[in-house]
């Protein structure tokens, strides 16, 4: 059973489709990432997925529980675009006021923690129209965090933090996710914050699920290896399968062999030289995180590192 899955979901306005059948999965104590350039529909997922808004047609499921349309599940927090505050009142009546509607016992002890938690001071009585974007950032986070969720859905929660604050953050969200077993769902367009605490990623394009990924499977597609041009790359590709049987060994798809690992290129010149096989290039590669996923954004084939063991995919 997945902590949040969505099936066939789908969201028009008018002629133009959000979300077109999006299927999502997301594992039960995990950090999940979701990445797609602006407008893929990250938000219009996580919006219908929280209950602010229904799905033209589809299923939700929380915890394997179908949600009617636009019910929000008291399993789940929420941060989604911007903070639902109120700018006149401080931080600590603006927790006060949702604690109570929940009904938390000991709401002021326990919103003055969670103001302390995401780094806001619970007695300082400024009004919330005067803080940053940051700290804005900040009491949403903490207001998501009222009725301890299990479930955590954060809609591009770094916004307007500066390095050190995004630092905290993020030290936060995994500190949820490690101590108290809380699965998070996280857009974010810096890739590389992603990239620090992530189990696994979801990749939306025009509505759609490109690939759902491994942080493992990821770092695999993007390892080191090496990259071998040459004049017949079939008859050199069963060349090293049977030469380097602890090798992996795979053809990309425009022609190229790599071999990842840490192989003998000195040896391996050799070995089609002899077999009269020429190399027009060679040389070692790690693909960088970020162009990985913008191949994947912009629907261009990626290799899966998974299924290119001794052949061609």
């Amino acid at each position: 059973m997945y902590a949040v899955e969505t099936i066939g979901l789908t969201k028009a306005f008018r002629d133009k489709r959000a979300l077109d059948s999006l299927d999502m999965r997301v594992p039960s104590g995990e950090i999940y990432g979701l990445v797609g350039r602006n407008g893929s529909g990250k938000s219009t997922a996580m919006k219908i997925i929280c209950g602010m808004m229904s799905s033209t047609s589809g299923e939700v499921r929380i915890q394997g529980e179908v949600m009617s349309a636009c019910e929000a599940s008291p399993r789940l927090g929420s941060l989604v675009e911007t903070p639902g505050i109120y700018p006149s009142l401080p931080a600590i009546e603006n927790m006060m006021s949702k604690a109570l509607t929940l009904g938390t016992v000991d709401a002021r002890h326990r919103c003055s923690d969670l103001l302390e938690m995401v780094g806001l001071e619970p007695a300082n009585r400024r009004k919330v129209e005067q803080y940053s974007m940051g700290m804005k950032q900040r009491l949403g986070l903490a207001l998501a965090l009222l009725g301890d969720p299990d479930i955590l859905l954060l809609d591009e929660p770094l916004n307007g933090l500066d390095p050190e604050g995004a630092r905290s953050i993020r030290d936060l969200i995994v500190d949820l996710n490690r101590v108290r077993k809380v699965t998070v769902i996280i857009s974010s367009h810096v890739l590389d914050q992603l990239e620090r605490i992530c189990h696994r990623y979801g990749v939306i394009k025009d509505g759609r699920m490109v690939k759902e990924i491994t942080s493992e499977e990821m770092e695999e597609a993007c390892r080191g290896g090496l990259l071998i041009s040459c004049s017949e790359p079939d008859r050199a590709l069963a060349l090293f399968s049977e030469h380097l049987p602890k090798m992996k060994v795979s053809m990309l798809p425009d022609g190229v062999i790599r071999i990842d690992g840490d192989p003998d290129a000195s040896a391996i010149g050799a070995l089609l030289m002899e077999k009269g096989i020429s190399v027009s290039d060679m040389h070692t590669a790690a693909r960088d995180v970020e162009e990985f996923f913008v191949d994947l954004m912009r629907g261009k084939t990626v290799v899966d590192p998974t299924c290119c063991k001794g052949g061609s995919c």
